[in-house]
Formats: C-alpha cells, structure tokens, sequence
C-alpha cells in the first residue's frame, strides 16, 4: 500500500504548495505565461464548457474524475463529473493552479470544436471551480495533435510535446512511425520545435527533467512503456528501458524524486506508481490504492495524474462509463 505519495508539489511551511520544477529549482518566468497576472483565466467557460459537469455521463464515454486525499491513502471522491468525453491525461501543476491537458473524444453532434492543430486543457486555480483553454500551435508540420503535454522546463520555458499525424483515427493504432514533437510558448501561441523522436506505435508521450537529463516517456505498441534518453539538444534516442505492467505513463521528477504515474496495463484495476533509479531503470512499484477502495466505484483509473496542491494529494483520473 502506498503511504504517502511525494509528487510535482511540497508543501512549504505556511502550507501552500510551490511548483517543483523538473530540475528542482524555482527559475525565472523567461515569458509570460498565459495565466500571468489574469486571474480570470481559470475560471473562462472556454472550449469545453459544453461538456463540463453535466448531471450525468451517457454509457460508452470517458469521465473526468477526481479524488483528494490528505494522507496519499484514504481517498475522497469528487463527486461531480467534471468533464467528459476527455481522456489521454498530463497534469502541469503551477503555484497558481493545475493544468490538465487532454484528448477530446469525438460524439456525433457535438458542439465542441477541436481546431486543429492545438491542445485543449482543464484548468482550476482552487479544485472547486473550473474553466477550459485552448493552446493553439503555430508552425506545426502534422494537422493533428495527439496526446498533448505541457511543463515548465527548469529555465520556466513553458512548453509542450505532442504525437503529430496527417491520418484521423485511434492514434494509439495508426500503423507506422509515431512521429513526437516540441513546441515553446511564445506569449500567444506554441510554436512548434520540431520533430524529437518516432518510434513505430509510439503514444502518450511525458517528458521531464532528472537533474541535467532529459527524458521521454511513452506508451509503445499500445501495451507497455518505454523510454529515451535526451540527447542534450531536445531530441531522444532510444533505450532499451521498458516498464512491461503499465502503460500511459506520467512522468515526475525533482532533485530527490523519480517516478512515473501509470495505468493498469489494459487499464482495469488500480493506477500504479513506478519508482525509478537515477538511470530511469526500475526501482519499485505499487499501486496508489487497493482494488477494493476504488474511490469510484468502476476499477478503473485510465491516464491517472497525481500531484500535491493546496494541502492535499489530489488524483485525476478518466474513467470509461458504462451504463
């Protein structure tokens, strides 16, 4: 059992929180960033309102899901739905609220509008109240962005990575080369990098920082998680590092942390988290809570994303409806 949970956040000593950025150290903003100094920015209906906190979430569709725990064991259902038809999660914790970054699933006469390319995200500044932002990028050489993620770099470089692709379809089965990209916040758009690494079947990508290395986290062939190692200029390269129980990974890291949130592979049953060594190979594994405490009542946690915010562990997960 998992007894205490050390995640993207700490409290400090007036019990806040503060962001760990990935390096460890709290770095200069080198742009504005799209919240800066607009507090209204949390709270705006935005793209997804249509699909916010309905009463109920029809059979067949993900549902965004949250739990809070004050001790990383017992956990406390959210009760509302706070979104759905929204999965494929990344989770960017700031001192001033949470990011949480998805994939819109399509529904026939939906009134959400997608307008590729960019990322949709959930925000909150205090898990009571939400709004919904679209990061529009600029520059992008594929029509689609898949799998989105955004992070602040230890510089405070805002930035994001994607799965780019020209095909519409499951992204997670699309044959050939997976093709992931970079892209940095410019004060009003992501402006794509360019490509970082492919790999054949390659999906749900997270990067972070352990100390000076950069890492690239990724669901590969749909059933396990791989990685590779950053080549110092934002690129990856290969590894032979596989996690071969768990897909979707999260991934954290700080000076005194290494980890990845993951998914049951399949995605039934509890989340897990990965402890990893410096070298990213696996040190231990548990899951965040028994089967038989499922805080939602499905056993299933898909995409889980954890952090510490605002005194409190809080978990999302999406979780698949059936009806």
């Amino acid at each position: 059992m998992l007894f205490l949970l050390l995640a993207c956040q700490t409290p400090d000593e007036s019990g806040e929180s503060e962001v760990i950025k990935e390096s460890g150290d709290s770095q200069p903003e080198t742009k504005p960033y799209p919240w800066s100094d607009n507090p209204d920015w949390w709270t705006d209906p935005g793209p997804i309102a249509p699909r916010m906190f309905p009463e109920s979430v029809p059979g067949g569709i993900w549902d965004v899901r949250m739990a809070t725990s004050t001790d990383g064991v017992n956990w406390d259902p959210d009760p509302r739905h706070i979104a759905y038809g929204f999965s494929s999660f990344d989770l960017l914790p700031t001192p001033d609220g949470l990011i949480l970054t998805g994939v819109i699933q399509y529904i026939e006469n939906d009134t959400v509008l997608l307008e590729q390319p960019s990322l949709l995200s959930l925000v909150t500044a205090d898990l009571e109240t939400w709004g919904s932002q679209r990061f529009r990028i600029s520059e992008a050489t594929r029509r689609w962005t898949v799998d989105g993620g955004l992070r602040l770099r230890p510089d405070g470089l805002f930035q994001a990575h994607w799965f780019g692709t020209d095909v519409e379809g499951d992204p997670a089965t699309l044959p050939g080369e997976h093709e992931i990209f970079s892209g940095s916040w410019d004060g009003e758009t992501i402006v794509e990098d360019g490509l970082v690494y492919s790999r054949e079947l390659a999906a749900d990508p997270s990067v972070c920082w352990r100390g000076d290395q950069e890492w690239l986290f990724f669901t590969y062939q749909g059933t396990t998680i791989r990685a590779a190692k950053g080549n110092g200029d934002g690129t990856f390269a290969d590894t032979d590092l596989e996690y071969d129980f768990v897909n979707v990974p999260a991934c954290v890291a700080s000076d005194d942390d290494f980890r990845l949130y993951a998914q049951n592979r399949g995605g039934g049953g509890p989340p897990w988290v990965v402890h990893l060594n410096e070298d990213a190979s696996f040190k231990s594994s548990e899951q965040i809570y028994p089967e038989e405490q499922d805080p939602f009542g499905y056993n299933s946690c898909t995409s889980p994303q954890m952090t510490y915010f605002q005194g409190k562990y809080v978990l999302f997960c999406a979780v698949m409806v059936f009806n």
